[in-house]
């Protein structure tokens, strides 16, 4: 999928699909809640191994007579560490995705703005035009009420 990769499609009017960008910041959401989850379950499982490693131990006053654990605990610190990054880079690409985002927007809001004020310019010049032509309709109405008849004419407004 595009998105995935950070790929969206543009738009007619510029900046890019909303919901492709929309569904991208979700997926991204979505897997650092799950590598927060799986952060926490790790972290609890370094607890449990540190806990199990000081009741072997007896303490810290006694000394180690039992085995060390594998190298475990230093893989379990790794994977924590490998999520912590990855949950960082994420909220890294949802910053950047957001903020591409709202320089869409605004750039949108302000060819929009543009285009209302272009259309109130060209409804100003309407109104205007509209009001000149009353203005002529009125006088043409008036021109002609004061106009006299010929004989003809006078014949047809009787029989009216």
């Amino acid at each position: 999928m595009e998105q995935e990769k950070g790929n969206f499609k543009s738009r007619v009017f510029g900046g890019f699909n909303r919901q492709d960008v929309i569904g991208y910041i979700e997926s991204l959401a979505k897997e650092r809640n799950d590598l927060k989850r799986e952060n926490g379950a790790l972290r609890g499982k370094v607890e449990a191994l540190e806990d199990r490693l000081a009741e072997l131990s007896g303490g810290e006053d006694a000394p180690c007579a039992t085995p060390a654990l594998p190298d475990q605990e230093a893989l379990v610190r790794a994977r924590v560490e490998e999520v912590l990054r990855n949950a960082h880079a994420a909220l890294a690409e949802i910053r950047d995705a957001y903020q591409a985002l709202a320089g869409d927007v605004r750039q949108s809001a302000g060819e929009t703005a543009a285009s209302l004020m272009s259309l109130a310019g060209k409804l100003g010049e309407l109104q205007a035009a509209l009001q000149e032509g009353e203005e002529r309709l009125e006088a043409l109405d008036t021109e002609l009420d004061i106009m006299p008849l010929t004989g003809a004419e006078a014949q047809d407004a009787e029989s009216l």
